[in-house]
């Protein structure tokens, strides 16, 4: 009987440790979840700025456009010409 009762106790003791062990891996669940959310938050701030870049990117070329067009407006009119007089 005594052989019987340190299984029982030796059976009770692996199901706490059991427990113990789901906890754990629930908190890793959780975590990682956490850490999910946290990652597609910083994607998404990732894209966003990646949209600003691309923004300020196609209004840089428009002004280096105008810029070109200046430049090239001061060829044609020639040197010591005034370009915005009438």
């Amino acid at each position: 009987m005594a052989a019987l009762e340190k299984v029982m106790d030796a059976l009770e003791d692996n199901v706490a440790a059991s427990e113990k062990i789901i906890d754990t891996l629930e908190n890793i669940m959780d975590t990682l979840e956490i850490l999910m959310d946290a990652l597609e938050d910083t994607f998404a701030a990732l894209e966003n700025s990646l949209a600003t870049l691309e923004s300020f990117i196609a209004a840089l070329e428009k002004v280096f456009a105008v810029l070109e067009n200046i430049m090239d407006a001061v060829e044609i009119s020639g040197p010591g010409k005034c370009l915005f007089c009438s």
